[in-house]
């Protein structure tokens, strides 16, 4: 699924799980270029931890082991966040 921010800028959570499983792709496409060919002048791919910190960071406890972990367990990543209840 993929996200329209606004003026040609999306967001996209890869989920294919043979490469890249929950990395998340970011890319522009400038409106003249979408009308035409929709070829991206931006287009870059982010692995989930990274991705984890990047959200982490931008909240307002700032990127802690907590924050972290929220953030990994939102995106997906229970298993690596530590969030996850007993079996």
């Amino acid at each position: 699924m993929v996200y329209h921010w606004k003026d040609g800028w999306y967001f996209e959570r890869l989920t294919d799980p043979r490469e890249k499983y929950g990395w998340v792709r970011i890319y522009h496409i400038p409106l003249l270029q979408y009308e035409a060919q929709g070829i991206a002048d931006v287009d870059i791919e982010i692995e989930p931890h990274t991705w984890a910190s990047i959200v982490a960071a931008v909240c307002v406890e700032g990127d802690t082991a907590f924050t972290f972990r929220l953030a990994m367990a939102l995106h997906g990543g229970l298993l690596d966040s530590g969030l996850r209840g007993p079996r």
